[in-house]
């Protein structure tokens, strides 16, 4: 079967936060939503990875890969462009926050941001 990739839900994400927002005004919120799924879902393969008991380790269940730098910026970007400046920068430091409790180097901030 075919799994999603970080690329595919990060256009999920882009299309979210770069809608209109007289069309989608919650279409920030929403991508957030989609990235807070990414995030809670690397949190517990990480945690059934040091399991002896993989909890997650189930063929049926969808797989919902981890987010990059890409998936923080569209939110923080579908934020700005929504004049949501308290909103882009609690994104910001979501990503910061994985960055520096993971380690994971697609996670890093970089001038971009």
């Amino acid at each position: 079967s075919l799994e999603p990739t970080t690329e595919i839900y990060n256009l999920l994400i882009e299309a979210f936060a770069g809608s209109e927002a007289a069309v989608n005004p919650k279409g920030a919120e929403r991508a957030e939503l989609v990235l807070d799924r990414m995030v809670a879902s690397a949190a517990r393969n990480d945690k059934s990875n040091d399991d002896e008991m993989d909890a997650y380790d189930d063929d049926t269940a969808p797989s919902i890969p981890p987010p990059d730098i890409n998936s923080y910026l569209a939110v923080i970007r579908g934020y700005a462009s929504r004049a949501q400046p308290m909103a882009a920068d609690a994104a910001f430091r979501k990503l910061y926050n994985r960055f520096m409790t993971t380690g994971d180097a697609s996670t890093m901030p970089n001038t971009a941001v």
